[in-house]
């Protein structure tokens, strides 16, 4: 029987995907490039129902691809543009999204549209954290503060060399630093060395005009003064630039598990306190066996401490794994799980030849007499049964080797 036109039906009665016809709006390109997989569209009609600082996760938009929804609303753009997959966020007068395979939604094909409506709002599938990382956050530019960094950054720089003095030297060598930090000043140290210097991160420090010139002036001047030998023309270059030359310093803005550099391309990873804010290690220690030569190595400081609580670094062991990676933060600020002696099984199964593991961070033996009983009895800690000499260990550096192959 023929009722005649849709319009006249009760939107009541229709099925959901079929009254979302009615609701639905087209969400017109071209989009604009934000960064990474993040793109916007704007919508300055909608801005009173935006999220905003006075107003966050109060917008109702709802995202649809080809005319399947996007669960994950109001999400902080640095996820969008690192993670992509279809997160987005309705903020004042745009729309931050990325499509679900992270292609260009102006040339993929599909359709993109949109409703506003509280009917057809789902709740975000997760609860994302406004914990800003360290490299995102403001910089003290204060004299006292860049000379503190000055300091530490030479102090890290130099121990990255001393580690790499079994390899016979720096210069000529593809050397490339994860996690470099708020700075570049150690890898630039390295590059002083002749090393050809690589920065990645998932959230690198964006240049700083407040904070960046004056730190790297202040670098120059250390290490005109304390290694007059070296050749300081990547800092000139940085200096001239008002920026990191692409020539003189290449940055990769990635996570390590999906890092982009060519297979067999590096001679020496390095990190100092980052493989414990790795999320997935095994395909990160697989990432970095394949980019690196064979040959050639990794150096990598880790501290397998609960960030939570450095005075009592083993508590984090009580609970069950999922336990604590639901509370392990979005950027995995709690720390690691593992254990070095975990973390030197995952380097092998990547194909590494672990040639060295150092301790050189302890639990005191007053602590390890208070969690040991109570470690025995949390049934569900993988680590119930681990003996003392292994929970002692609670930081090291670990020297690892890609082999020659044929």
């Amino acid at each position: 029987m023929v009722v005649g036109p849709l319009y006249y039906v009760s939107e009541a009665v229709l099925p959901e995907k079929l009254r979302r016809l009615f609701y639905s709006r087209c969400l017109r390109g071209p989009f604009a490039p934000n960064e990474g997989y993040c793109w916007t569209a704007h919508l300055p009609e909608w801005r009173h129902l935006a999220d905003s600082l006075e107003t966050p996760q109060c917008s109702p938009l709802m995202l649809y691809e080809n005319g399947v929804p996007f669960l994950e609303a109001h999400v902080p753009h640095q996820y969008i543009r690192t993670e992509g997959g279809g997160l987005f966020s309705h903020w004042q007068d745009s729309l931050f999204f990325s499509s679900s395979d992270n292609s260009d939604p102006n040339t993929n094909g599909r359709r993109y549209s949109y409703t506003v409506s509280r009917e057809f709002y789902r709740p975000p599938a997760r609860v994302w954290s406004d914990f800003r990382p360290v490299n995102l956050s403001h910089r003290d530019a204060s004299p006292e503060a860049i000379a503190r960094d000055v300091t530490y950054a030479l102090d890290v720089g130099r121990n990255i060399l001393g580690w790499l003095r079994e390899f016979g030297g720096v210069h000529g060598k593809v050397i490339l630093e994860i996690g470099p930090g708020i700075n570049f000043g150690p890898i630039l140290f390295l590059a002083c060395h002749g090393a050809i210097p690589i920065v990645a991160d998932r959230f690198l420090a964006p240049w700083d005009p407040n904070y960046h010139p004056e730190f790297y002036r202040q670098l120059r001047i250390e290490l005109r003064h304390q290694h007059p030998e070296l050749d300081l023309r990547p800092l000139d270059a940085i200096l001239d630039a008002g920026t990191y030359p692409p020539d003189v310093l290449s940055q990769i803005e990635v996570g390590v598990e999906s890092m982009s550099l060519s297979s067999n391309s590096v001679d020496i990873v390095v990190s100092n306190a980052v493989l414990e804010h790795v999320v997935d290690h095994a395909q990160a220690f697989f990432q970095l066996y394949r980019i690196t030569k064979p040959g050639g190595s990794g150096v990598h400081q880790v501290d397998f401490r609960y960030h939570k609580s450095f005075d009592r670094p083993l508590e984090h062991l009580l609970f069950s794994l999922s336990d604590f990676e639901r509370t392990s933060g979005a950027f995995r600020e709690s720390g690691t799980y593992l254990r070095p002696f975990d973390m030197a099984d995952l380097f092998r199964a990547s194909g590494f030849e672990v040639r060295n593991f150092s301790p050189d961070l302890f639990a005191s033996t007053e602590y390890l007499q208070d969690i040991l009983p109570r470690l025995r009895k949390a049934r569900k800690s993988r680590y119930r049964a681990t003996s003392e000499e292994k929970l002692r260990i609670l930081g090291g550096l670990f020297i690892v080797h890609k082999p020659l192959r044929g």
